[in-house]
């Protein structure tokens, strides 16, 4: 809870560039309780180089290869399906 509103969290935007194997942040946007987005914050980065081993990393795997390492975990078709299929996964720790 931030004031008198209540957040699910948050996630950042990516540009990702599968070839060059790049990445630029374009912001961050959090999601309220209920769904509701924004506002983005945050000005778009230059591309930088996806460092091997780390959460960006990870991402391009998913993205750009089709990995799919919680490829038993259904599929989110809304913010909330997402927050609710997506916090036990935090919650263990676990990470690609």
């Amino acid at each position: 809870i931030a004031g008198t509103e209540a957040f699910w969290g948050g996630w950042r935007y990516e540009v990702i560039d599968c070839d060059a194997r790049t990445i630029a942040h374009a912001g961050f946007s959090s999601v309220r309780v209920g769904g509701k987005e924004g506002p983005i914050s945050g000005d778009q980065r230059p591309a930088a180089a996806i460092p091997t081993g780390g959460a960006d990393d990870a991402v391009a795997k998913v993205v750009c290869d089709g990995w799919r390492p919680y490829a038993s975990v259904s599929v989110a078709t809304s913010v909330e399906d997402a927050v609710t299929l997506g916090r036990p996964v935090i919650a263990t720790g676990a990470e690609p």
